[in-house]
């Protein structure tokens, strides 16, 4: 039985949808009119679109609440407390969808001053709270290496700083053992190829002698077969019981498959436990997570997973760094 409970709350409608069966799809049905302005993600406006679908995650759909103004005048805020799956909209059918599973909270903030007046309003409601680090890296210069050796990339920050670039923030994104995108999660000890570990320890050091914050790429979402104790019982499994590929590094010819979210949490600490010691860096930058969409799976035995968990465990890993 599907239940709906339906309040209001300051501004807003909410609608809160549960079911003890698996939902799969939850949206709105179509609207009596068209929205000659959609806005969504990071900032975007679409003026006049033509039918398109944005898929969540941190490169498109990169927000769980979306505002739509109609031709008669009359703004919408939709939200949702779960993450959202896609954004659909098709104007010839007047659908105008933020789409999400499986039971979830839907927030409805309607006006006539526009969607950003919605949003406003909307504001109080959210249970959305910056990370209590964004505040020290906000508005920071990003110095974004992918290549190079350390003493050279040291010398190249050296530079900088000495010309007063130091309200910035330098992520070293090739370092890893096996080079990059291959054999994760086994990351430690640094890439010889580049340099030495002292190398990159001054470059940490120089880093720290300025306040700028350096962080290590790393990566717990594709696991790779030759990685030391690999087994099928960490990755994740589509519904007919195939192994759920990800990244494929075409240099090498090496294909990953997906870590299941509630089985890295062991690799994370083990490489914390010899990063931390030998490098000491002021910051983390963990790929994927923040970019890719949660996701349901099934694991190696056929039991299946809420893209709920994937979230819950995503947050949990986070917290360790």
């Amino acid at each position: 039985v599907l239940a709906a409970t339906v309040w209001a709350e300051g501004p807003a409608l909410r609608v809160k949808v549960e079911c003890p069966e698996f939902i799969t799809g939850l949206a709105l049905n179509a609207a009596d009119q068209v929205a000659p302005r959609v806005y969504y993600g990071h900032g975007y406006c679409i003026t006049d679109p033509e039918p398109f679908r944005a898929g969540g995650g941190g490169h498109n759909l990169a927000s769980s609440h979306v505002g739509f103004e109609f031709a008669g005048g009359v703004a919408l805020l939709v939200a949702t407390d779960t993450p959202p799956d896609f954004l659909q909209v098709d104007p010839a059918r007047r659908l105008y969808q933020l789409h999400t599973h499986p039971d979830a909270t839907l927030t409805f903030v309607p006006g006539r001053a526009g969607a950003f007046d919605c949003a406003i309003r909307y504001r109080p409601l959210s249970e959305k709270r910056a990370a209590p680090a964004v505040a020290r890296k906000a508005g920071r210069f990003v110095f974004d290496l992918w290549g190079g050796r350390y003493a050279d990339n040291a010398a190249k920050l050296a530079r900088c700083f000495d010309y007063g670039l130091t309200d910035a923030l330098v992520i070293i994104h090739n370092w890893q053992r096996w080079g990059y995108d291959y054999r994760l999660p086994d990351i430690f000890p640094p890439n010889p190829a580049l340099g030495t570990l002292a190398e990159l320890q001054e470059l940490g050091r120089l880093c720290g002698a300025w306040g700028v914050p350096w962080a290590l790429h790393d990566n717990y979402i594709d696991l790779y077969p030759d990685a030391t104790g690999f087994t099928y019982d960490d990755v994740t499994f589509h519904v007919d019981g195939r192994p759920r590929r990800a990244w494929f590094n075409q240099g090498r010819q090496a294909q990953s498959y997906q870590f299941r979210p509630d089985r890295f949490q062991p690799f994370l600490r083990r490489n914390l436990a010899v990063i931390v010691p030998a490098l000491q860096p002021t910051a983390s930058f963990v790929d994927v997570f923040a970019s890719l969409q949660v996701f349901d799976y099934h694991d190696r035995d056929g039991r299946r997973h809420s893209r709920l968990e994937t979230q819950r465990a995503w947050e949990i890993g986070r917290a360790h760094v």
